[in-house]
């Protein structure tokens, strides 16, 4: 698999459909910049997430070009509400890798975090 921003996204979704565990690995490999000594503070913020998820989609909400792009992530598990997660990437060293990460529960408290670029688009993995 290549190492564009829609790619990680993918991976990110698809992980944590088969695990938190696994969805944690695939955010931090999308995070390649963030300093090894964040790691578990990034895995310790997940901890409250379930186990796995039933199923999940992806937007695409901002792009411009290779440069910048951002994904809001839906994951469903059916015994409790939806996870939005939305994942801003940049380019960095000729590269694509996640810079910031926003997650929660409650949709309107994630998209009010910063306002939308573009018109929302399906993304097929």
């Amino acid at each position: 698999m290549s190492d564009t921003a829609q790619d990680y996204a993918c991976e990110i979704k698809d992980a944590f459909i088969s695990s938190r565990s696994d969805g944690i690995d695939a955010v931090k490999k999308a995070m390649h910049t963030l300093p090894p000594e964040r790691h578990s503070a990034l895995e310790s913020s997940f901890a409250g997430l379930p186990e796995a998820f039933d199923e999940g989609r992806i937007l695409e909400i901002a792009k411009v070009d290779d440069l910048v792009a951002e994904y809001m992530i839906v994951l469903n598990e059916v015994e409790t509400e939806n996870i939005y997660l939305r994942i801003v990437f940049e380019k960095h060293k000729g590269k694509e890798a996640a810079i910031h990460l926003h997650y929660g529960s409650d949709l309107k408290d994630v998209l009010a975090q910063w306002p939308l670029f573009s018109i929302p688009k399906p993304v097929n993995c």
